[in-house]
């Protein structure tokens, strides 16, 4: 598993407060994705517009209404979908996932003219969001954006008795703690992704500070957008 450790980049034309970090060792050039800072609030239709702006991405919107289920959708036209997961083949179009502390997953595959983001808290993890991406992910990268690591993403005993997570907590001074982005890994590992091919950016949203947003933190309902377009 490799990690990101690009910071986030100040884009020219634009007032100091907004800041957008942008994968650019990750994908080819012909895609764009990152993430919002804490300079702004996660309202998809306000801030994606500036964010795409200073990127120079002219680009239409699809993002979700998240339910913290398993639903994953292949779109090809903008909008607000309800699910927790979607994937296109149409260029132009700017993918978005909102998170405080659930962990964001951006995905692309050049072979398949394909991108997608999923919203991955523990209740779709446990109830199968990842097995229900319908792509061959052989050809795919994936990132895993700004969310609890295993440090501070603490849940309950259950999850020890739970046969698709009790590999992936790790128990410390009497409590519980889910390591999703190992979960994510493996996990779609199995479902063919190359492990070269899985990335990291290694920032908990809880402990990293005042750069991300944390609803466990906080109780914020201020929101990390994370988002992927292809050209």
């Amino acid at each position: 598993m490799s990690h990101i450790k690009e910071k986030p980049k100040k884009r020219a034309g634009h007032g100091a407060e907004e800041y957008a970090c942008i994968w650019d060792e990750v994908f080819p050039p012909s895609v764009t994705a990152g993430f919002t800072s804490s300079a702004f609030k996660g309202n998809v239709e306000a801030d994606m517009p500036v964010v795409l702006s200073s990127i120079g991405k002219a680009s239409v919107l699809a993002h979700m209404k998240q339910v913290h289920a398993a639903d994953v959708k292949t779109i090809d036209s903008p909008g607000i979908y309800e699910c927790d997961g979607i994937f296109t083949r149409s260029p132009y179009m700017a993918l978005v996932v909102r998170t405080a502390d659930c962990l964001p997953l951006v995905f692309h595959s050049e072979k398949e003219n394909a991108i997608g983001v999923v919203h991955m808290g523990w209740r779709s993890a446990v109830t199968g969001i990842l097995d229900n991406i319908n792509f061959d992910l052989s050809s795919f990268t994936c990132v895993a954006g700004v969310g609890l690591r295993s440090c501070c993403y603490r849940v309950g005993e259950e999850f020890l008795e739970e046969d698709c997570t009790k590999a992936f907590v790790v128990t410390r001074n009497k409590s519980c703690y889910f390591d999703a982005v190992e979960f994510a890994r493996r996990n779609l590992m199995r479902r063919g992704l190359q492990e070269k091919n899985f990335f990291d950016v290694g920032a908990c949203s809880y402990c990293s500070g005042e750069n991300f947003h944390s609803h466990r933190r906080t109780g914020s309902l201020d929101r990390t957008l994370s988002f992927i377009v292809r050209t």
